[in-house]
């Protein structure tokens, strides 16, 4: 049986080609933990086309009405959801 891989990336435009500034990973496996850590991350892809590239499925796109304050919200950038059936 097929299980969904979930991928939140803050990118820093709405355009799929803009770079990644953030990204979370929920994986389908019960107790899941979310690390938080001061090491830079890397992450395994620079853009949301190139997660794309990789199988990954956009199921949520940001909005895309106004540019926004980064300064003022607890998010950077523009989310977007994908997913990956695995």
């Amino acid at each position: 049986m097929a299980k969904q891989r979930i991928l939140y990336i803050h990118a820093q435009t709405p355009n799929i080609l803009s770079p990644v500034i953030e990204m979370t990973f929920y994986e389908p496996k019960p107790g899941v933990q979310i690390e938080l850590s001061a090491e830079a991350p890397e992450w395994p892809y620079a853009s949301v086309h190139e997660a794309v590239c990789d199988g990954w499925r956009v199921v949520q796109f940001p909005l895309q009405q106004a540019v926004i304050d980064d300064a003022s919200i607890d998010l950077p950038g523009y989310e977007f959801i994908l997913e990956k059936m695995e």
